[in-house]
């Protein structure tokens, strides 16, 4: 292992630098390959489904899992899936049924039509799918893109809805430096499998 894989990383800009190298050396064939071990791993332990609630999924970046095949599964699971879309400085879960629903967003992050019939309340959601920069496998301590739009959400929701962080295997450190408004997640799965975390 090199340095950068043992030791923690000091700040914020200098971990995402570091998971953007990381990124840089792997391809497309090879994400692709893990995002499909990280869709079997989620579909083998279904115990964190929860039948008639609400999942919000994320989706449209290469340096992310591809979630949208969970879509047609969820849903046969008895769940109601959904989307955020950024509206100001929150984001506002929406429901959607399947992938022409989307339309890209902001830097190509997938995000639904707004549509007021469909639009949920953060109460609503009973588990969120999250997307990081990178996780800590300790404490699950998350490092976002910077813009904090998912600790807000995360911060309302954090006592009604279970929190799973979903990354590939190269995001995960050992500690990940965190602010009082960062948000931690309660297990995280990779193409190597569900980690549980101790809070």
């Amino acid at each position: 292992m090199t340095t950068s894989e043992t030791q923690p990383v000091e700040s914020k800009s200098g971990l995402r630098k570091l998971i953007r190298e990381r990124m840089r050396a792997s391809s497309l064939e090879e994400r692709a390959a893990w995002s499909e071990s990280v869709l079997s791993h989620l579909q083998q332990r279904p115990d964190w489904v929860r039948p008639g609630g609400v999942v919000t999924l994320f989706g449209g970046m290469a340096s992310e899992p591809n979630l949208l095949p969970l879509l047609s599964w969820l849903q046969g699971m008895g769940m109601r899936t959904a989307f955020f879309a950024i509206e100001g400085e929150v984001m506002t879960p929406y429901l959607i049924e399947d992938e022409q629903d989307l339309v890209p967003g902001v830097l190509g992050v997938l995000e639904p039509w707004r549509n007021a019939r469909n639009r949920l309340k953060l109460e609503d959601v009973s588990v969120a799918l999250v997307p990081g920069v990178a996780f800590s496998s300790v404490d699950g301590t998350r490092l976002g893109r910077g813009k904090g739009h998912y600790d807000r959400a995360l911060e309302k929701m954090q006592d009604i809805c279970v929190r799973i962080g979903v990354c590939f295997h190269m995001q995960v450190l050992p500690a990940v430096p965190a602010e009082g408004h960062d948000r931690r997640v309660q297990a995280i799965v990779t193409e190597q499998g569900w980690m549980e975390l101790s809070h």
